[in-house]
């Protein structure tokens, strides 16, 4: 049996947003395909991380949860937008926001690494080693 959480977060955005009945409907679909890979394509689940996984509710509004033994906790809901801010406010706790590629480049005397990952356009971080 697979429990559900709800974060505060997550229960006021919906709240705001008018979509208790959508999401509602959603999470009980998610509950019982979750685990079935032929469910998974209907219910648009999608992994992105290790235990990081979105579903849609329609094809405006995304539902994103962590998937622990036993438990499925939704922490955010929006849309496609809404949904690539909090994943990029996230990003260094995702492994799914992995570094695909990263490069060095002389600038102001310092090193930077750049990087370049699936989801975000190149940014320079934090100095990295000399």
């Amino acid at each position: 049996m697979i429990s559900v959480e709800l974060s505060k977060r997550f229960k006021k955005i919906v709240r705001e947003a008018g979509r208790e009945a959508e999401v509602s409907a959603t999470l009980k679909l998610v509950v019982e395909g979750f685990g079935n890979p032929h469910a998974h394509t209907g219910l648009s689940i999608r992994k992105l991380g290790k235990h990081l996984y979105e579903c849609r509710t329609n094809l405006a509004w995304r539902l994103i949860f962590e998937a622990n033994k036993g438990v499925l906790s939704f922490d955010f809901a929006g849309d496609h937008d809404e949904v690539q801010n909090y994943l990029r406010g996230k990003r260094w706790n995702f492994p799914m926001l992995k570094t695909v590629k990263t490069e060095t480049a002389r600038a102001s005397g310092g090193t930077f690494a750049i990087v370049k990952s699936h989801f975000f356009n190149p940014t320079f971080c934090l100095p990295g080693p000399a």
